[in-house]
Formats: C-alpha cells, sequence, structure tokens
C-alpha cells in the first residue's frame, strides 16, 4: 500500500491555514499587546494562553461533535469551512481596533478568533487520519507537517514585507493577507477533497477515548507541552522586541529561520522514529533540547551566537512534539481497537 502524496497535500491545506494564522498570532498579537494597548508582559502572557485553555475545553467538544455529524460534505469539511468563515470575520476586526486603540473590541473579536480557529482546528486535524490507512498515517504526518511549515514560511514572509521597519506599522495589509491565504487553501481543500468518497477510519466517541487508560496522560503530557509553547514564544517575542530591540520584520526573520530549521528536521525525526521508538524519540529530544535551553538561560544569550543556539533548541522541542504526538494518540485509539475489539 502507497501513500497518495498529492492526496495528501491536498489535506494538508486546512492545516496550511491553521499554521499561518498562528504565526502570525504568536508574532503579531503579542506586540499590538504591549505596544499599542501598553499591557505589562504578564497580562500579554495570560492573553495568550487563553488559547490554549480554550483548546482544552472546546476542541474534545467540537471534535467529537464532529464525529457525530454526517453531511453532504462529510464529518469534518463543514466545521473547516465554517470556522474558517468565522475566523476571518473575527480576525480582520483586530486591525481596525488597533488602530483606533479600543482594547474592548479588540479583546473580544481576539477570543472570537479563538473561538472559531478552535470550531475547525479538531476536525482539521482529524481529516488525515480519516482518510489515510492506519500503516500510512506516519508518513502523512510528516506531509502535513511539513504543509503547516509552508503556513509558517508565508506568514513569517508576510509579516517581514507588510510590517518591515516600520514604528508604527499598519497591520491591516498583514491581516489582509493571512485571511486570503486562509481562505484559498480552505477553498482548494474543499474542491479537490471529497470526504464522503473516501473510506473513513475515526474514532467514534471522543468520550471514550478519554477513558483509555493511557489517554489521560497523554492529554496531560499534550496540554503542558502546548502551554510550555505558549511560554516559549510569548517569551520569546518578548525578548527579540525589549532585549535585543529587534523590529517586527527583524524578529519575522528569526522566527523564520526557526520554521525552516523546524522543517528540515521533520524528515530526521521521521527516520529516527522508524528505527527506534515514538516514546524514546519524544522524550530524548525533549530532554535534548530542554538541557540546550537551561544552558543558554544560565549562561545568557550573548550576541547573534546565543540567539541561534537559543532558537535551534526550541525548535527542537516544537517540532518533536508536532511530529510525534498526534500519532500517538492515533496509535493509542488503535491499540484500543484490536485489544477490545471496538471501535
Amino acid at each position: 500500500m502507497k501513500l497518495k502524496v498529492g492526496r495528501t497535500i491536498l489535506i494538508g491545506m486546512a492545516f496550511l491555514s491553521i499554521s499561518a494564522f498562528w504565526q502570525m498570532y504568536d508574532n503579531i498579537i503579542p506586540l499590538i499587546l504591549e505596544q499599542t494597548f501598553n499591557l505589562g508582559e504578564t497580562i500579554t502572557g495570560v492573553i495568550m494562553a487563553m488559547d490554549n485553555v480554550l483548546a482544552l475545553f472546546l476542541l474534545p467538544i467540537l471534535g467529537g461533535l464532529s464525529d457525530k455529524v454526517n453531511t453532504a460534505w462529510g464529518k469534518r469539511t463543514p466545521f473547516i469551512v465554517g470556522g474558517t468563515i468565522l475566523a476571518i470575520l473575527f480576525m480582520m476586526m483586530l486591525p481596525v481596533s488597533e488602530r483606533v486603540e479600543d482594547l474592548t473590541v479588540f479583546i473580544v473579536c481576539l477570543f472570537g478568533t479563538l473561538i472559531a480557529m478552535g470550531l475547525y482546528r479538531s476536525p482539521a486535524v482529524a481529516l488525515m487520519p480519516d482518510l489515510t490507512p492506519n500503516k500510512l498515517r506516519s508518513k502523512a504526518n510528516a506531509i502535513i507537517n511539513l504543509m503547516g511549515a509552508v503556513g509558517g514560511l508565508y506568514a513569517l514572509a508576510m509579516i517581514t514585507v507588510l510590517s518591515g521597519n516600520k514604528k508604527d506599522p499598519n497591520y491591516m495589509p498583514l491581516f489582509m493577507a493571512i485571511a486570503t491565504f486562509m481562505a484559498v487553501s480552505v477553498l482548494i481543500l474543499v474542491l479537490t477533497i471529497k470526504e464522503n468518497k473516501v473510506k473513513q477510519q475515526a474514532i467514534k466517541e471522543y468520550g471514550e477515548v478519554a477513558l483509555l487508560k493511557p489517554m489521560k496522560y497523554l492529554i496531560v503530557a499534550s496540554l503542558c507541552s502546548l502551554v510550555t509553547y505558549t511560554m516559549i514564544m510569548s517569551d520569546m517575542v518578548y525578548l527579540f522586541t525589549y532585549n535585543l530591540g529587534l523590529d517586527a520584520g527583524e524578529i519575522s526573520a528569526c522566527l523564520l529561520a526557526r520554521t525552516i530549521l523546524g522543517g528540515i528536521l521533520i524528515p530526521i525525526v521521521g527516520k529516527i522514529v522508524l528505527r527506534t521508538d515514538k516514546r524514546e524519540t519524544l522524550i530524548g529530544f525533549y530532554l535534548f533540547g530542554m538541557a540546550g535551553m537551561i544552558v543558554i538561560k544560565v549562561m545568557g544569550i550573548v550576541g547573534f551566537t546565543g540567539l541561534c543556539a537559543y532558537i535551534f533548541f526550541a525548535t527542537i522541542c516544537t517540532t518533536i512534539y508536532w511530529q510525534i504526538m498526534p500519532s500517538v494518540f492515533y496509535d493509542m485509539c488503535e491499540y484500543d481497537k484490536v485489544t477490545t475489539g471496538k471501535n
């Protein structure tokens, strides 16, 4: 059985759009909160972490709901399309409220955007395992991650071009570029992937999945990883902005290097997993990345070399999560299906 690479790339268009949005979100929203609205680092960090708090409650609910829905478009596609439309509508209000410096409207629209993104994030992630045989999911996941890297590269390129070195940047063109990219990506997915025509292999009930014995540990580990990722990214943007004095264009260049490095690591991690074990690979990369960041933190980031080292170790930790953790969840569900005989 051979993986259909072309179809997998088209399935990955949803994740492509998601990655573009989150790259812009992690890079630009902290700058707006701190520079436009003059919020402190702590409050900014709390607001930036709210997407993970919302995800903890929304993603299982919305993912389970998409399992039960059956439409002419399939189970996942309606959520992906509806979530994209709502996300674009809310996110386009963010630069408007930023220009008039209305913090209340900005926060309301920000939370609306996060909820809309949550509406289609789980269905978008579930689409690949639904449409891909079990034995091919690891390879397919690598392609999906590469699609995410491409989305991140696009967002960073747009930040560099449309934000530039301006002290008082107008973010409207940037948000329009990301919104257009999201709309086009999802449109390509809808026009090329007919979900109902492909055999589906979905886990039917998220509640049953959550009751699997090892699942609670995986959920806690995943939540901790996502919260840590948000903290690292927020701290990184703060470091670039205030400690190193970089502008939006220079920050996007640093994050662009991080994204390229993450893309290079994806096939390397895939080969290591095939020769060893997913758990061992995940733990090994985490320990290596954590040890490197601790050493850099203790020594202090000095000059360009120290900055590159910090980005390198942070990228290792974030890349390994997205490369391995989703497939671990799939494997756990498949293992339970084999041992119990239940879907």
